[in-house]
């Protein structure tokens, strides 16, 4: 009948023996001090898209007019769209108005209907901006943006990431050294990384803007800026 006993008596015996092993672990790192440091790193991607927005906007004293009147000149511009090699796929319908107004021109007490309809159109050669800009004026766009949504829609290019990210584990163990050289102490060992938030941002300020040069509009752009962070624990010692 005591036998039964022997299996839980030997349990309660190993317990000690367990807690004395993780108690003799806690002691060694107890003698090295721990720094943790974050690293920033940056690097640079050229945008590989641009969005801009054009559309038309017209009055007449006619309800029916005016929608056909601004449904000829969208016509117009979808042409001069596809004749510039931009599929039909790269531009949609981002806003269409209608509503009551008085005319914006000549008798401002003349009351009738306004039609506003606008494309969000991307580009995938960015450089060409300005000459579709100049092209949709030419076929009657009366209402042209260039978006601030530039480049790669958020998304960040490997390589450029990979540049920041080398970057901020240099930046987090140059602090680590340095924290380090001031306390007297070494880098023993890295502990831990934690990969942080990466993104592309516009800062510096990014400068866009128009500007008629040759009689043609200029958009003016510079590389969007791709940061990196990172976390890091090290382990000092003297």
């Amino acid at each position: 009948m005591n036998r039964k006993y022997f299996p839980a008596i030997g349990l309660v015996c190993a317990v000690p023996l367990l807690i004395g092993a993780s108690s003799n672990s806690s002691e060694s790192d107890s003698q090295y001090t721990r720094l943790s440091a974050s690293g920033v790193g940056y690097s640079t991607q050229i945008a590989e898209t641009m969005t801009i927005s054009a559309g038309v906007r017209n009055f007449s004293t006619s309800a029916s007019q005016a929608v056909s009147d601004n449904a000829v000149k969208m016509d117009r511009l979808r042409s001069r769209l596809a004749g510039l090699g931009v599929k039909q796929d790269d531009f949609r319908t981002a806003e269409f108005n209608f509503s009551q107004a008085r005319n914006p021109e000549g008798n401002n007490d003349e009351r009738g209907f306004m039609v506003s309809h606008r494309l969000s159109i991307v580009l995938r050669q960015p450089g060409q901006a300005g000459s579709v800009l100049d092209a949709l004026v030419a076929a009657g766009a009366t209402d042209v943006t260039v978006q601030k949504g530039w480049g790669f829609n958020s998304d960040i290019d490997p390589k450029s990431l990979a540049q920041a990210r080398g970057q901020d584990i240099k930046d987090a163990q140059a602090k680590a050294d340095q924290y380090a050289r001031e306390l007297g102490m070494r880098v023993r060992r890295i502990v831990s990384v934690a990969d942080n938030s990466s993104y592309v941002s516009d800062a510096p300020v990014v400068r866009y803007g128009f500007a008629a040069i040759d009689a043609g509009t200029k958009i003016d752009q510079r590389p969007s800026t791709v940061l990196a962070n990172v976390s890091m624990v090290f382990e000092l010692e003297k």
